[in-house]
């Protein structure tokens, strides 16, 4: 629990211990995002509201939207204090599924962030940094914290060549420079380019691991992305084990201030470790079962889908990379990145028609770093470029693999990019 000064908002003093959280208000985000911005006929929504008189129902409302207003203003000082620090603005895509009645896939639905997500975000952020500070200090030898490596050089390349074909300079020597380039590499003609070079950016970065503090130098505890000097997870203890064994830890601290008898038996440090090892493990599976998930999601939607007669299968697309017989494609629509070939498996290049049409042609591909050119056999010619905004059609078709190892094989579903 802090205290705050009540105009800088400065932290005066923390304090830890056990509470009962009594909820006044169950809010879904968006709700909370109508109130802040001042519509107030979301109200009817929340259930809490649904049996008061109009006076007290009034009155409730107006200490609600104050509340959530104070908290969103912490929010934005507590998140200004880490940016002065270097702390990275990342972009990533979350595409949520939507059902209809039958369970069937109805649409992909980009999820769209708003101000209160980053409101939870940075009061989450704030405790897990606190909650670092304090087991640090009382154990430190056997805490488990959270560190985020700074990334090698040599995965920033492709950002700053990408960033070079638009005019940016992208400087990658802190993760301070760096996100002040990011800020500075806009477009005012096509917000789509700050986002790509934030995702190359996201993509650059090393992952995140827990360590014990026993196991490294203090100065290696540091967060590169969040610009924190120490960090850990406690915010979610029922879905993460690393909170549990942080909650544990917090409390043999709260018990050890009090000169009380610890009840909770603590790692050593290289228990610790071990267990760091594993639960790091586990995350990097688990996030690469969410993308699988994801990509699976993805392809479910476009089975069975014809391009050539369903609207949902033609999307706007931006060109994010050029490659040697073809670009790499970023679609908004459906959060889907993908490589357009520009030169099929016969040897036959694209050609662009009348009316947006595409068709295969003999020819050939003239690729820079910033460009490709397809050239047909009769002269015909067309240039695409870093950034352009392509149209194309989206399908799915079965490749046939082979599982060496254990003789088996089968197929997978991929999602296939054409340009039109």
């Amino acid at each position: 629990m802090w205290e705050l000064d009540k105009t800088s908002y400065e932290i005066k003093k923390v304090w830890y211990g056990r509470t009962i959280i009594r909820s006044a208000y169950k809010l879904f985000y968006e709700a909370a995002q109508e109130l802040l911005d001042g519509n107030f006929s979301i109200v009817d929504d929340i259930p809490e509201f649904k049996a008061l008189e109009e006076q007290s129902r009034q009155a409730k409302l107006e200490e609600l939207v104050w509340a959530i207003g104070k908290l969103t203003d912490i929010a934005r000082h507590i998140r200004a204090k880490r940016d002065r620090c270097g702390a990275l603005e990342l972009e990533g895509v979350e595409v949520r599924v939507q059902l209809d009645d039958k369970k069937n896939i109805h649409d992909l639905i980009p999820k769209q962030p708003l101000e209160v997500h980053e409101t939870v975000a940075e009061c989450m952020i704030l405790a897990n940094h606190w909650v670092a500070k304090k087991i640090w200090e009382s154990f430190p030898h056997q805490a488990l914290l959270r560190q985020h490596p700074p990334p090698h050089q040599e995965f920033f390349s492709e950002l700053r060549e990408c960033a070079k074909a638009k005019g940016f300079f992208i400087d990658t020597r802190s993760n301070k420079t760096l996100a002040d380039s990011l800020d500075s590499a806009n477009d005012p003609s096509d917000p789509m380019v700050n986002k790509l070079l934030r995702s190359m950016a996201t993509q650059a970065m090393s992952n995140a691991l827990y360590f014990s503090t026993g196991s490294c130098a203090e100065e290696e505890f540091h967060h590169y992305g969040l610009a924190l000097d120490k960090y850990t997870h406690f915010t979610s203890p029922i879905r993460r084990y690393s909170d549990i064994v942080v909650h544990r830890l917090l409390m043999a601290a709260i018990s050890k201030d009090k000169k009380m008898e610890m009840k909770e038996s603590l790692f050593s440090n290289k228990d610790l470790e071990e267990l760091c090892r594993h639960i790091n493990n586990r995350n990097r599976a688990a996030q690469h079962s969410q993308k699988q998930s994801t990509e699976l999601f993805q392809c479910m939607y476009f089975k069975d889908r014809d391009p050539e007669t369903e609207e949902r299968c033609m999307a706007d697309g931006v060109i994010y990379s050029i490659r040697t017989n073809g670009v790499l494609v970023f679609i908004p629509r459906f959060g889907i990145k993908g490589a357009a070939y520009l030169k099929n498996k016969d040897g036959l290049v694209i050609s662009c028609g009348p009316e947006g049409s595409s068709e295969w042609k003999p020819g050939s591909l003239q690729r820079s770093q910033n460009k490709i050119t397809s050239t047909t056999a009769g002269g015909q010619s067309v240039t695409f470029h870093l950034f352009d905004h392509v149209t194309v059609s989206l399908c799915t078709f079965k490749v046939a693999f082979n599982v060496k190892k254990r003789g088996g094989g089968g197929h997978d579903v991929v999602t296939c990019i054409s340009l039109c």
